[in-house]
């Protein structure tokens, strides 16, 4: 992928000077973002107790934004993504349904291995390259895993934060994306701007939208798509045996997260 974008031709250098340009802007707002990260997602002094236990313990300032955001995107899913899932996961082989996940996971695994890079994390950028060279050759483009016993960590740039100390800030319920922290909500931003794929095909001419390129949008919807369509069951489990779902999915997402960061060798955080 790299050699594709090297090979740009002499007479396409004022294109590649646009791209060059595209991509320092990028890695400028990822830095922009990632200071203001910092300062928004701080807790209390660990010499005000009381103000630390009540930040750990209620640390959701806009919940009632939250609440009407979450209804929202469960109408969205009634009335649209419920409807799609339903037929895909009715109608199209496993086998098949199984082979876009690893597709989609494969075209993931170079971002994977940059955030494993900047968390120092030597053995999992060298997990993450390894599965995609073998999956993307011998796994034809891949299609199929041929690697299982190599663990398919994600690593994330909300993880990376996380590796740093950036606290996770205030708990958000995003529209359409659903619920995150605000550190990592932040972080999945900046994995669009630092998504390697992106990068190659906006190389080749596929524009960007809020300065994410669109097949980065595609992969990164398309898996989103493919993981509900194959949680549909635990999410309805989910709703149907909670009094409150907002409390409950709020809850599971924290333990949910606590549970990614640990297979990061990182330490969840106590506000999690």
């Amino acid at each position: 992928m790299l050699k594709s974008i090297m090979n740009v031709s002499a007479a396409s250098g004022q294109a590649g000077a646009g791209n060059v340009g595209g991509m320092l802007r990028r890695l400028a707002a990822t830095l922009l973002i990632g200071a203001a990260l910092a300062g928004c997602a701080s807790k209390p002094p660990a010499n005000d107790p009381e103000a630390l236990a009540i930040y750990r313990e209620n640390n959701d300032p806009v919940e009632p934004l939250n609440r009407a955001v979450l209804g929202v995107n469960e109408g969205l899913e009634f009335w649209i993504l419920r409807p799609l899932a339903v037929t895909y996961r009715d109608l199209v082989p496993n086998l098949v349904q199984r082979m876009v996940s690893n597709f989609l996971d494969n075209l993931t695994q170079p971002l994977y291995a940059i955030n494993a890079a900047l968390q120092g994390n030597g053995k999992g950028t060298g997990n993450a390259l390894g599965r995609f060279v073998i999956n993307s050759t011998v796994g034809l483009a891949g299609l199929f895993d041929v690697v299982p016993e190599v663990p398919n960590v994600k690593y994330d740039f909300g993880a990376t934060l996380a590796k740093y100390g950036v606290e996770p800030g205030p708990y958000l319920v995003l529209p359409v994306l659903g619920p995150y922290s605000l550190r990592d909500g932040g972080g999945l931003l900046i994995d669009g701007f630092m998504d390697p794929v992106g990068w190659v095909f906006e190389a080749r001419g596929v524009p960007s939208t809020i300065g994410i390129n669109n097949a980065t949008w595609a992969i990164g919807l398309s898996k989103a798509f493919t993981g509900y369509a194959s949680n549909m069951q635990t999410i309805d489990e989910l709703r149907n045996n909670s009094l409150d779902f907002y409390a409950t999915l709020r809850s599971a997402q924290r333990q949910r997260r606590a549970e990614q960061l640990r297979t990061m060798g990182i330490t969840p955080d106590k506000s999690n």
